[in-house]
């Protein structure tokens, strides 16, 4: 029973950290696929522009 009791101090303390976590690594990883979007259209846009220099 003693065991039980000094866990849950830490049981509350993780699922308050949890969602800050999953919330860290939602925008880490969507600003990452942002970026690499971004490159890739940046790309496409380039040659689309040399296309129609011609």
């Amino acid at each position: 029973m003693n065991g039980m009791v000094a866990i849950l101090p830490l049981l509350s303390l993780l699922i308050y950290l949890l969602p800050l976590v999953l919330l860290i690594w939602f925008a880490v990883t969507f600003l990452k696929q942002q970026k690499e979007r971004n490159e890739l259209l940046r790309e496409i846009s380039r040659k689309i522009d040399i296309g129609e220099g011609r």
